[in-house]
């Protein structure tokens, strides 16, 4: 009796959990399921094929996290600006249009990205704090900015930035 009253009573306790991304995609894909989006669904389902193949690789860890997935988000995300980019250049304004939409989907997932001025300050405070100069440093850097602000900044800003500060 008393291990049925305690078991019935871990049921209703629930712990809330940090979602994490795989499982806010799939409540997501379902969701647009459901809504009958089909750009939505189209983006969601594009997002977990590369998830599936970034698993699939041979260099693959066997752990797939959040910063995993959100640097695979970006890779989609980048792709969609320079489709968009190129249908702007051409003058297809109805690929141009469906693009726009898949941009801001994927927006959803995305963190915030600092601003490139945030960024060059925390590179130069970094790099001035531990009396660092010459190329050989740019790894250091660069792995404390990717620790730091994972996913969150321009990458191509960040390394120019840090390659003008080390030289």
């Amino acid at each position: 009796m008393r291990l049925e009253m305690m078991t019935a009573m871990r049921k209703n306790i629930t712990i809330k959990k940090k979602e994490n991304m795989e499982n806010k995609l799939q409540k997501d894909l379902v969701q647009a399921m459901k809504e009958k989006d089909a750009i939505k669904l189209e983006t969601i389902r594009e997002i977990k094929t590369a998830i599936t193949y970034f698993k699939a690789a041979p260099n693959y860890k066997g752990e797939c996290t959040d910063n995993d997935i959100l640097g695979i988000i970006q890779k989609v995300y980048k792709q969609h600006i320079e489709t968009r980019d190129a249908a702007i250049q051409n003058g297809r304004s109805e690929m141009m249009y469906k693009e726009q939409n898949i941009i801001e989907i994927l927006e959803e997932y995305l963190p915030k990205i600092l601003p490139n001025g945030d960024v060059e300050v925390m590179i130069t405070n970094f790099i001035n704090e531990n009396s660092l100069n010459g190329m050989q440093n740019m790894k250091v850097v660069m792995n404390y900015i990717k620790e730091t602000i994972p996913n969150q900044y321009d990458n191509q800003f960040a390394v120019r930035c840090i390659r003008e500060k080390l030289i």
